[in-house]
């Protein structure tokens, strides 16, 4: 799993609704995920970080994540042969994104994955992800 670099984040704190699991607070995280690693057109590349809040063990009720791509690059590889038709496509797409409370940390773990595809004249790559995650707490 390749990992990213958190560019910035906010959190805020929502207190005293009724969540799942008696969960009596929410943390809503914001932010941007600098992409590190990357792999060949089509194929799925999975990255992981740790994002705020920090939490306890007990504390932890559920995370609800989404992403989309924020940054994406496309650079041309080759030039067609002269009179030759050139195809141009790109193609971009996060495939998952889920969060989880990380026990040695205590942060969340953001975990998602993203797949490019291009022509093959072309190197498309996802650079950024935006991200959003709610994290249900309890006391």
């Amino acid at each position: 799993m390749n990992p990213f670099q958190v560019d910035s984040q906010q959190t805020v704190l929502v207190e005293g609704l009724t969540g799942p699991n008696g969960a009596d607070r929410l943390f809503i995280t914001t932010g941007f995920a600098q992409l590190m690693g990357g792999g060949p057109s089509g194929a799925p590349q999975a990255f992981s970080g740790l994002i705020e809040p920090t939490l306890t063990a007990g504390q932890f009720r559920r995370a609800i994540a989404t992403a989309a791509p924020a940054t994406l690059s496309v650079n041309q590889m080759t030039i067609p042969p002269i009179g030759a038709t050139q195809r141009v496509y790109a193609r971009w797409a996060v495939n998952a994104v889920e969060a989880d409370w990380d026990d040695e940390s205590g942060k969340i773990e953001l975990r998602f994955e993203t797949t490019t595809n291009a022509d093959t004249a072309l190197s498309a790559q996802v650079e950024r992800l935006a991200f959003q995650v709610m994290v249900f707490a309890g006391p």
